[in-house]
């Protein structure tokens, strides 16, 4: 794709495995930072928050779109998809 091909990982300036250390360490260092100065509690948000986004956009194949449209057409077979009163 001509938008992307400048960035860092598609223009080979940065190999996949580089890039993939590198995330793993600022997560690892920010969820220990976060642990550390504020609690545990911020920490493990984040730490959940760090690998539902990986887990996401992992996903995010033709697969998961496969999925995804048989949700919606679930969800709208159904006779009332919205709730009418709340």
């Amino acid at each position: 794709m001509a938008r992307t091909a400048m960035r860092p990982i598609p223009s080979g300036r940065v190999s996949r495995s580089e890039a993939l250390v590198f995330g793993l360490i600022l997560g690892i260092c920010a969820i220990l930072a976060l642990g550390t100065l504020l609690n545990m509690a911020a920490a493990a948000l984040l730490a959940f928050t760090i690998f539902f986004y990986v887990v996401y956009t992992m996903c995010s194949n033709a697969e998961h779109r496969k999925i995804s449209s048989l949700a919606v057409r679930l969800a709208h077979s159904q006779k009332s998809v919205a709730p009418t009163r709340w």
